[in-house]
């Protein structure tokens, strides 16, 4: 796991901006990886939910980019065509999926695979929470964002 943890905070610290995702329940997920991201470091967004908006931010993907897609069974169909037109278009993908993982792992820079889900009919977050918190912890050892902190916490206190 340090490796993958190296990896992928490599590729989140680096990239010129970083794009998150997920399905109808990863996305939550995702937006925990950005909103907390974005006190590390600039360039960070969430994906829109929209195809036009999604069309416009493609326009400007590439090779710089980062995607971080989340995709369980049940596999999200939106999730997998944004990723495969942001990859082609030269953005690099890490991807957190499940044992049965999903068909986007073959695009995948880094590829991390949680284990199967808890038994009944209820999908819990807490391994793609746990694992987006250590993703924060590698990207944060490689930045020294106190500065940046520090000057959001006083941003928010005077708004």
């Amino acid at each position: 796991m340090a490796e993958l943890l190296d990896a992928v905070g490599d590729l989140l610290a680096g990239a010129a901006s970083v794009w998150a995702l997920g399905g109808p329940l990863s996305e939550l997920a995702a937006e925990y990886l950005i909103r907390q991201l974005a006190g590390l470091r600039p360039g960070a967004h969430r994906v829109p939910d929209s195809a036009s908006a999604r069309a416009r931010t493609l326009l400007d993907l590439g090779g710089s980019a980062a995607v971080v897609a989340y995709d369980f069974r049940r596999y999200s169909p939106a999730t997998a065509r944004f990723t495969e037109a942001a990859c082609a278009r030269g953005a690099r993908l890490a991807l957190i999926t499940d044992a049965w993982e999903s068909l986007l792992a073959a695009r995948a820079e880094v590829l991390i695979r949680l284990p199967r889900e808890a038994a009944g009919p209820i999908a819990p977050l807490a391994h793609q929470i746990a694992v987006t918190e250590l993703l924060l912890v590698a990207v944060a050892a490689r930045l020294d964002p106190a500065g940046r902190l520090a000057d959001l916490d006083a941003l928010t206190e005077r708004l």
